[in-house]
């Protein structure tokens, strides 16, 4: 804080102020002084450049300091004062995007561009990326309050308002179901869990869907005389909004076919909203499969929820929702279809993520191919590695 004041001269009445001020080597604090000034404005805005110009010069060594050097003094102050289990969730943000993108620049060179380039990124890679950009955010004001820099980079820059999704090419093998525990659950969830359980695994596990492009399903997507569902779009939840995103890609927006009870289910599932609706004589424009009880479209996390409840109900090997993806198409591999097939069917813009599934698949099975060729030698027999016999192309049911 500065002082100021009035003294005389020969030439009149000038103004002086004095500041303290600190050393940006040694730290140590000083007062100084600064004569001259025609008008105690003239001071004021002398005395407020001297003190923004010595905090900059302060922090200059401070900003040096690596973006995951900062990232770590902040995750051991919110350690303290946060959950462990938003902590993981956090820990995992930061280690899949931000820390790749950031963690190797002196926070003080991160500027605008760099920032923009962050969000861009993300935007066109998942449809949570938002929440990446507040994660990120965190960091650089965190660098502020502790002056290792003046002002966050992120200031100024642009949010898309919309934007394409496809999250298929980074996400990491979650592994898969066999058939028989496919069956077993479904079985179980059939008798003892509800018609809308039944109908969002089933159709999961029976057409490959991502579990957004489930719940952006809408009454018009089901195509009765080919039995298909039409993929177009994914939901997507922000502040309790939803909103309805494109494919990044041609190939994921799709037709799937699927087998009669799966198609059955879905259509008693449109059945039900229609007698809800016209009982309680309500409206909606968007005609959404699995809703809310105020038909809005259910929350895409409610089906993590109810698939790690369900699994814990019936002591069942738990498997996250991308997992019943994997799962889909590991049955499809097992049946005999081919790979080109397998992509379009699941979406994916390259072969090569296809490719990727199968291989950890097949890593998964090591150790069964002798005992395969020993059967196809002995008995002539051509079966896949999970017992069933390979087939050109099979419907599952």
């Amino acid at each position: 804080m500065a002082s100021f004041q009035k003294y005389k001269t020969k030439k009149g009445q000038l103004w002086l102020f004095k500041i303290v001020l600190e050393d940006p080597i040694t730290k140590e604090k000083f007062r100084t002084t600064r004569r001259g000034f025609k008008s105690q404005g003239e001071a004021k805005i002398a005395a407020e450049k001297l003190a923004h110009d010595n905090k900059n010069a302060s922090t200059f060594q401070k900003s040096n300091k690596l973006f995951q050097d900062v990232y770590k003094e902040w995750y051991l102050e919110q350690e303290r004062v946060l959950k462990p289990s938003t902590m993981r969730q956090k820990r995992t943000k930061f280690n899949k995007w931000i820390l790749p993108h950031f963690g190797q620049m002196p926070i003080g060179q991160i500027n605008k561009k760099h920032c923009q380039d962050f969000i861009d990124h993300t935007a066109s890679r998942i449809a949570t990326f938002k929440d990446l950009v507040i994660q990120s955010k965190l960091i650089f004001d965190y660098a502020v309050k502790n002056d290792y820099i003046a002002s966050t980079p992120f200031k100024n820059t642009v949010i898309p308002v919309s934007v394409v999704v496809d999250d298929e090419e980074d996400k990491d093998f979650d592994g898969f179901w066999e058939r028989e525990e496919v069956n077993e659950f479904l079985k179980l969830v059939k008798e003892h869990g509800t018609l809308k359980e039944y109908a969002i695994y089933r159709t999961l596990l029976y057409s490959g869907l991502r579990k957004g492009e489930l719940a952006a399903l809408m009454e018009k997507d089901l195509d009765e005389t080919r039995n298909e569902i039409n993929v177009s779009k994914t939901l997507y939840y922000e502040k309790g909004e939803h909103t309805l995103l494109k494919p990044k890609t041609e190939n994921a927006r799709r037709k799937v076919d699927v087998d009669q009870e799966t198609f059955d289910v879905l259509k008693q599932i449109v059945r039900e909203n229609k007698k809800l609706r016209l009982s309680e004589n309500i409206q909606v424009k968007e005609k959404f499969i699995f809703v809310r009880d105020d038909f809005r479209p259910m929350r895409v996390a409610y089906i993590n929820e109810r698939l790690e409840a369900l699994c814990k109900k019936f002591k069942f090997r738990e498997i996250n929702v991308h997992g019943l993806r994997h799962t889909h198409a590991s049955m499809l591999f097992a049946a005999g279809e081919k790979m080109k097939k397998v992509q379009m069917r699941l979406g994916h813009a390259r072969l090569e993520t296809t490719m990727n599934i199968y291989t950890h698949i097949t890593k998964e099975e090591h150790g069964q191919t002798p005992s395969l060729l020993l059967d196809y030698m002995q008995n002539g027999e051509s079966k896949s590695s999970s017992g069933q016999s390979v087939v050109k192309k099979t419907k599952l049911t």
